[in-house]
């Protein structure tokens, strides 16, 4: 089915209280279809969740926060991308429409485990959860449009202080390091 049709069948939607359609394509066979359902959430913001492969299971979730003049304004959006009944990505909007924070289950464990951090739009740091222990350990700092990578921080041995630090050149290189041999968190040792 054509993305666009249910792009524009889920922006006619979302004005309404609550209202479940099923949209089909006009070639697609018959258990071929798509559902787009919206709702308004008790925090007042309207909730369009979509159908987009006709498993029968909501995989996308759109929360708008109502504008004035019956226009709205996406605030986040949340995606099961491997259709197992969870949400495992989450991006937030900011006030400005553009991607201010996303949060993603990369093993698709039920844990979040990576979160990238934007500005106007562009990604400026990623934090990652490498050891599954609910709390990150890898910090990743980016530069440019688009970006790449600067620098990385590390906590390589689960003690919640940084004990690695890399600085990288424009190719991706590494070009310096430094690490912490006593565990006080401070850098003690450098390689250039």
């Amino acid at each position: 089915m054509n993305r666009r049709i249910l792009f524009l069948a889920v922006l006619a939607l979302a004005g309404c209280p609550k209202k479940t359609t099923t949209v089909q394509g006009p070639s697609a066979p018959e258990d071929d279809f798509k559902t787009v359902d919206t709702q308004t959430m008790p925090d007042g913001l309207i909730l369009v969740q979509s159908d987009t492969n006709g498993d029968h299971q909501y995989d996308v979730f759109n929360y708008y926060q109502p504008l004035s003049n019956d226009r709205k304004q996406l605030v986040r959006k949340e995606l099961d991308a491997n259709r197992d009944g969870r949400v495992d990505t989450i991006t937030y909007y900011g006030d400005d429409g553009d991607v201010s924070r996303e949060e993603m289950d990369r093993d698709f464990d039920g844990q979040f485990d990576w979160t990238d951090r934007y500005q106007n739009d562009v990604r400026v740091m990623s934090e990652v959860d490498s050891n599954h222990d609910g709390k990150p350990d890898v910090f990743t700092y980016y530069e440019g449009n688009p970006p790449r990578v600067s620098s990385k921080e590390s906590d390589t041995n689960g003690d919640t202080l940084i004990d690695l630090w890399e600085k990288f050149d424009d190719n991706g290189l590494v070009t310096r390091t430094g690490r912490d041999t006593d565990g006080d968190g401070k850098m003690d040792v450098r390689d250039e």
